[in-house]
């Protein structure tokens, strides 16, 4: 599995940036500064859980050190995180182009016919095949015929659709395959 630089690059910030955040907060024993921290990085689930793992803490376990509640509730907040780097990481649809394409070539090698690949297609019921059209498509693929697939989406900040496009002669024997991630700024 492949991190893009930009990916590392922003989650290492946003983890430095909540490090730093939770470090202050601890040093001047306040959950205000906890809270406006991670509120300022947007991460308004995390503030939420924060905030109730600090009552649970202090008035359920009846700890009374702040520092202690702060520590639990750091380490808390730090798991949630790794769990949900790493379920987006494991995701395939967030992976690049070129290895969702290797995987696409696995599943339907250069040379399957085009009914194959729509026996394929229609096997995985997520996927959304698009009619077969009698032309190549976006002058990438030399082709003669081109079928479009769906095969999901993701969010972050925005929706990205992936879209796979099967390229066929006019044998109708696949050619080549094409992704191609399509984010969606609204």
């Amino acid at each position: 599995m492949k991190i893009t630089n930009r990916a590392l690059v922003l989650m290492v910030i946003t983890a430095a940036m909540l490090a730093v955040l939770i470090l202050m907060a601890w040093v001047f024993d306040s959950i205000i500064i906890f809270v406006l921290a991670l509120a300022a990085l947007g991460l308004l689930p995390i503030n939420l859980f924060a905030i109730v793992a600090f009552l649970v803490i202090r008035f359920v376990f009846k700890v009374n050190d702040v520092k202690k509640i702060f520590k639990y509730v750091a380490l808390s907040i730090l798991g949630i995180i790794a769990i949900i780097v790493v379920a987006m990481a494991l995701n395939p649809l967030r992976w690049s182009e070129q290895m969702i394409r290797t995987r696409m070539l696995k599943l339907t090698p250069i040379g399957t016919s085009i009914e194959e690949v729509v026996d394929v297609v229609e096997n995985n019921k997520k996927w959304k095949a698009y009619p077969v059209l009698n032309h190549g498509y976006n002058d990438r693929v030399i082709g003669v015929k081109e079928m479009q697939v769906h095969i999901g989406g993701y969010r972050t900040i925005f929706h990205t659709d992936i879209i796979i496009f099967y390229g066929f002669d006019e044998d109708s024997k696949l050619i080549d395959i094409a992704v191609f991630k399509e984010v969606d700024s609204l």
